[in-house]
């Protein structure tokens, strides 16, 4: 959690709902995404990275990432007001591609979130079919 609150820009404002899930001791499940903060070094790295490919961006707070693409998942780290937007980052895309859509705040993100869990355990359950 120290990792990540260390990248935050002066006056962003994390969401509620958010700063109540980093306190938790047992995150949410959201596979195939995942969150970065529960990894020191991979929410710093990735912070990083998304700075030095699109360093004319506004400030972006990277806190989760799909397990399976180069998408992350950023807060406007311009925005004070305790509801930002969530970008959706496609890294190591040319600059001006990495744009792949925002979802309006983080209370919507987990909305997406849920429902890309619950696809994903249904796809796992057939893939693993009756016998299994």
């Amino acid at each position: 959690m120290e990792a990540f609150t260390s990248l935050l820009p002066l006056g962003f404002v994390e969401p509620q709902r958010f700063e109540t899930i980093l306190r938790q001791d047992d995150l949410p499940d959201i596979d195939p995404w995942w969150w970065l903060f529960e990894y020191h070094e991979s929410v710093l790295w990735w912070a990083q990275t998304i700075k030095e490919q699109y360093p004319s961006r506004p400030p972006l707070v990277p806190f989760a990432k799909h397990g399976a693409t180069d998408d992350v998942f950023c807060f406007d780290g311009a925005d004070g007001s305790g509801n930002p937007r969530v970008f959706i980052v496609h890294t190591f895309a040319s600059p001006g591609y990495e744009n792949r859509g925002y979802w309006d705040n983080f209370d919507v993100f987990m909305e997406a979130a849920e429902e890309e869990h619950a696809e994903w355990l249904r796809e796992e359950a057939e893939e693993e079919g009756p016998d299994e």
